[in-house]
């Protein structure tokens, strides 16, 4: 029996939606747990994408227009590069074989815009299984011993960035716990037990990366639930956040440990001059300024990826840092997002930096009163993650390496392509 074409292409295009929709559950569990599967996962979620949006002749058309500002966090890194490259006349690919993935997550966006996509009823379910699967299989699959035995690291995400993406997740999942959820009690449970693996991980990787952010997505919570939270609810929610901060940081001999060290590397730093001792904090802030001296020798377009090498020995560096935080910050970076692309692309890395986290911010922020919870919910969810990557990339870069880059730019294509989605098929414009 021959089906008409049309018939054969919506039976292949309903299979490539089932699997774009089944790998965009699995990727968080894929890029915590294992590693190995990042790329081949991201990579076919893309080319699905790509393929779906092709045989999908019925669905409407993708309004750029109207997803003009959530298409620019796609954009605003590699175009940073690539006018910075021009105005240098300076081309190497390289520089693009990481923060260039973020162009790959424009289908992955597009498709989805076009779809019923919800994501934070995937995230419900399966962010507190990725959590679980990365702190056992990090423990017993993959376990990384060269920062020492004694932090929880893995060889396939730097143990820094592996401590404030899971503090970053268990965030999510705070602001994904309803006081009467619906679901019932056990779905409460299986998220509250998701998130305090997020901090178990990220208190034993010792990274103290992304531990502020913990403070400013709580007032973000409360601040978007003040209407639903009285008096007497409001006072007993402050003392549990106080007691329960007071009894971790005094418990916890890690936390009060990493904590104090920082306290006294802050208190301690030569800030009228001299070379600053080894330490965690001392370096971060000497990387800061190293980061700030090269930038303001090229402001507009930047050095790239190297391109500062000709100004490592110059004495006015010498005067505050020393040799050995030099040559790291020239192999790790300067530890702090905007003054990575500051360095790397001047002006324009600053533009890109705006563009992905303060105008994505706003816009999302915009949406916290629209009438559809699938818009409201996302929204958060993905103000929320924008928040702690923000706090985060204060001492580390936080989309810089492709694994980062991929898990980032799939999150936000899921949180964009969900709220998207909603104000078409709402009729709403964004």
């Amino acid at each position: 029996m021959n089906f008409p074409a049309s018939i054969v292409a919506a039976f292949k295009h309903k299979k490539i939606e089932c699997a774009i929709f089944i790998l965009m559950a699995l990727a968080p569990t894929i890029h915590l747990a294992f590693g190995d599967w990042n790329d081949t996962v991201f990579n076919a979620i893309s080319f699905l994408s790509l393929l779906g949006i092709y045989l999908d002749k019925t669905a409407k058309p993708f309004n750029r227009r109207q997803n003009a500002i959530f298409l620019l966090l796609f954009i605003s890194y590699p175009a940073a590069i690539f006018i910075s490259q021009l105005a240098r006349w300076q081309w190497r690919i390289h520089d693009y074989l990481d923060q260039g993935r973020f162009l790959l997550a424009i289908p992955v966006f597009i498709y989805l815009a076009k779809k019923n996509f919800n994501y934070k009823k995937q995230l419900e379910i399966f962010l507190p299984l990725a959590l679980i699967a990365s702190y056992f299989a990090t423990k017993y699959l993959y376990r990384d011993v060269q920062y020492g035995t004694d932090r929880l690291a893995n060889n396939f995400i730097d143990v820094v960035g592996y401590g404030q993406i899971c503090i970053s997740m268990s965030l999510v999942i705070l602001a994904m716990v309803e006081r009467n959820d619906s679901k019932g009690v056990f779905f409460t449970f299986w998220k509250i037990l998701g998130l305090a693996f997020g901090v178990l991980i990220s208190i034993e990787t010792q990274s103290r990366t992304g531990w502020f952010s913990i403070l400013g997505v709580i007032a973000f919570l409360l601040w978007i639930n003040r209407e639903h939270i009285k008096g007497k609810s409001f006072a007993l929610l402050f003392f549990l956040i106080i007691g329960a901060s007071y009894v971790l940081f005094n418990e916890i001999h890690i936390i009060h440990q990493r904590l104090f060290e920082a306290y006294l590397e802050l208190k301690n730093y030569p800030w009228s001059g001299g070379v600053a001792p080894y330490g965690s904090v001392s370096l971060r802030i000497t990387f800061f300024r190293i980061g700030w001296f090269y930038f303001t020798h090229s402001p507009w377009y930047g050095w790239g990826e190297k391109g500062f090498v000709g100004l490592m020995n110059s004495p006015e560096l010498l005067a505050f840092a020393s040799k050995y935080a030099i040559d790291y910050s020239y192999v790790r970076l300067f530890h702090n997002e905007l003054v990575t692309q500051m360095v790397r692309y001047g002006m324009l890395g600053v533009l890109g930096y705006i563009m992905v986290f303060v105008v994505t911010t706003a816009k999302l922020a915009s949406l916290l009163n629209h009438p559809s919870e699938v818009v409201r919910s996302n929204a958060i969810l993905a103000i929320v993650f924008l928040l702690t990557q923000i706090f985060s990339g204060m001492s580390d870069q936080v989309i810089n390496l492709k694994h980062a880059v991929m898990f980032f730019s799939l999150l936000m294509a899921g949180f964009l392509g969900s709220i998207a989605s909603e104000l078409r098929s709402k009729h709403s414009r964004i």
